[in-house]
């Protein structure tokens, strides 16, 4: 039986008026990643899964027929296998036509037929040529979907017990209102006591800030975030004091690495810094950490005396690595965990010619780098921690007078 809809017709119009800009976003970004030899394999699966989940509810829209949740489908492609859940419906009518009935080979000319053609009208002319139903239409509101997906991953709760958060913010260009203006990307990821990294929560706001730090920071301890043996970052002023308000019980550590960068900028040699900076990372103990750091601070001295007063003032934060076991210290005294995410975002900005066309682009990319870095992360426990968690979950339980027995 067949369910009635008023004015389908202008409905279609409305979506079509606001899609334009989506489409075109898109078609570049994988023109542009086909062409640099990028692999699309992540955004494809992303895309086509959301595209089956947006023809389902067209099909619901005109059939008498319900959901019936997924089954996994598995697709070679050059670039690795796509892992997709495709809907089904409870009687049985309903399959994705952008699933070919025969060969990889179809599926990988349609995605990229119909994400680089020239035109929307030329998109939907290719798609029609091949039997698929999907437009522009459905290409806004894949991108809408994906728009709520980022919605529900804001709100959903967030693990109580962590080794370590990495917090870390990006800058990024966008247009708005014809302007390209900068904004400021606020970035925690986590890593718990079984050595999984991943990424807990992000927020964009107009620049980094301690309004902004202390919104951010203060979002993950109310969906759940409280236990953290330590948190690193880099040295923005007066974010140390953010941190030991909202994690009292955590240590925090300032990213060794960022420190170098801007030593670099100022000291003439080169050698000699790096010298001190790894007397640094071998120390055996906090106190002797303290003396690497003295040393360092009399090195800079005489070229940046706000610079060697900052270090002595943030010695206990430079050092707060060592408070951990030696074989995992080289994971905790330097934040590129969270460059690592960063440079996934940064290869979409420059793909799309050095800014993002929109907030909302801004916003598919942002789901894409997180899906991209979680995946890739899933599989890949960080093997030395993992190792060394039965001991690691020892300090945290001591660390946070909690029992042993609790499900870290």
């Amino acid at each position: 039986m067949t369910k009635s809809k008023n004015n389908p017709g202008r409905s279609n119009t409305i979506r079509e008026s606001n899609t334009m800009k989506v489409m075109e976003e898109i078609r570049e970004k994988i023109r542009k990643a086909i062409k640099e030899g990028v692999s699309l394999r992540e955004i494809e699966e992303i895309i086509l899964q959301e595209a089956m989940m947006e023809e389902r509810e067209a099909y619901l829209e005109v059939e008498d027929d319900h959901k019936n949740g997924t089954y996994f489908r598995y697709l070679g492609t050059g670039d690795g296998v796509l892992r997709l859940r495709v809907p089904r419906t409870r009687k049985g009518g309903f399959r994705p036509k952008i699933l070919p009935e025969k060969g990889l080979a179809q599926i990988t000319r349609t995605s990229s037929s119909s994400l680089s053609g020239m035109t929307p009208s030329q998109v939907k002319a290719v798609l029609a040529a091949k039997g698929i139903p999907y437009s522009e239409i459905v290409m806004d509101r894949v991108a809408e979907r994906i728009s709520n997906k980022l919605k529900e991953y804001k709100n959903r709760e967030l693990p109580h017990d962590l080794l370590a958060l990495y917090i870390h913010v990006k800058i990024v260009k966008v247009r708005i209102n014809e302007s390209i203006m900068e904004r400021a990307i606020y970035i925690a990821i986590g890593v718990d006591l079984e050595g999984n990294k991943f990424v807990l929560d992000y927020e964009v706001r107009d620049r980094e800030d301690l309004d902004g730090w202390k919104s951010f920071l203060s979002g993950l301890v109310s969906r759940g975030v409280s236990r953290v043996d330590v948190i690193v970052s880099n040295d923005f002023s007066g974010l140390d004091r953010v941190v030991s308000t909202l994690f009292p019980s955590s240590q925090h550590q300032l990213c060794i690495t960022h420190m170098v960068r801007n030593l670099m900028r100022v000291l003439p040699d080169k050698e000699e810094l790096m010298i001190r900076v790894r007397d640094l990372k071998s120390s055996r103990k906090v106190e002797e950490g303290r003396k690497a750091i003295l040393s360092l601070s009399q090195l800079v001295q005489p070229f940046s005396p706000a610079r060697a007063k900052r270090l002595l003032d943030a010695a206990d934060k430079y050092c707060s690595f060592l408070n951990f076991p030696r074989e995992i210290r080289h994971y905790l005294y330097t934040n590129n965990t969270s460059e690592s995410f960063n440079s996934t975002l940064a290869r979409f900005e420059e793909e799309l010619g050095g800014y993002f066309p929109s907030l909302r682009s801004l916003e598919v990319y942002l789901y894409v780098s997180i899906h991209e870095s979680n995946s890739r992360w899933k599989f890949r426990p960080m093997s030395v921690i993992r190792h060394y968690s039965y001991h690691l979950k020892q300090l945290h339980a001591s660390r946070f007078q909690v029992s042993l027995d609790e499900d870290f």
